[in-house]
């Protein structure tokens, strides 16, 4: 059976030509990468996933369709991700991408800054409903822009269900707040970007059809992700009534070379 997997793990850390620990915070206000690939930067998250099938109205009628045959896992659980940038890099689709090294259960991510565009492979949310597809993305997909307020954007992946056919897998993303002060796990990060990204597996739409969901429902996957300049990803905020879950990663140190 397949597992359910929230994973946010796009890990964007940044490199200021000298080390900086996590006791002190960081980040900048106006310049800055958000997506770092020095060779031995170091990244640490706690994670905490809470799902339960019982609690979500939607899932707990797939599970009662007989026809479905539909048993989800309860996760309750809280680890530590740690990520390290490596020299590693590998081509995909002409683009150059730099590998980090994680062990979250999606393994290793591919990263690729480009000016004000991060393109990645294994990015967040990941999500799989077994028998239903996921949102675990085969491609390369633009996660993040370093841009104003409201800017925003949609992208439309392609990839392998459980069925063995195709899934499509849509994707929203917006820039909700900029260069704001964020405090994670104690400490204070400057120059936050904040971003929501919001995430439709096609194959999850045929639970719409089931007897006692709402009309209207909304089956997309929402996530607030922030980003501190020269520092990276610093916290992930999930949660979603609709499918009985949240997710939450909250950096918690760091090593930029």
């Amino acid at each position: 059976m397949k597992k359910l997997y929230l994973f946010g793990a796009v890990l964007a850390i940044a490199a200021m030509g000298c080390k900086k620990s996590s006791s002190n915070g960081g980040g900048g206000s106006d310049s800055g990468t958000f997506q770092p690939t020095t060779s031995g930067s170091t990244w640490s998250y706690s994670v905490t996933e809470n799902f339960n099938a019982a609690n979500s109205l939607l899932l707990s009628a797939a599970e009662a369709d007989t026809a479905l045959h539909l048993v989800f896992p309860v996760i309750d659980t809280t680890y530590t991700m740690n990520v390290t940038a490596t020299s590693s890099d590998t081509t995909v689709g002409g683009v150059s991408y730099t590998v980090l090294q994680a062990n979250g259960p999606t393994g290793n991510l591919l990263v690729a800054p480009q000016d004000t565009l991060y393109w990645g492979l294994g990015v967040v949310p990941e999500f799989e409903i077994p028998g239903l597809g996921g949102t675990v993305s085969p491609q390369p997909f633009l996660y993040l822009r370093d841009g104003p307020v409201g800017e925003s954007w949609a992208q439309t992946v392609y990839g392998p269900n459980p069925q063995g056919g195709q899934d499509t897998i849509y994707y929203n993303m917006s820039i909700t707040a900029v260069n704001q002060t964020v405090t994670v796990s104690g400490q204070t990060f400057t120059g936050v970007t904040e971003e929501t990204v919001s995430v439709l597996p096609g194959g999850i739409t045929a639970l719409e059809s089931l007897p006692g969901i709402p009309q209207g429902v909304s089956l997309a996957v929402s996530g607030t992700f922030y980003y501190a300049r020269n520092i990276g990803l610093i916290e992930v905020n999930i949660f979603s009534g609709t499918f009985g879950f949240s997710y939450t990663e909250m950096l918690t140190s760091y090593t930029i070379k």
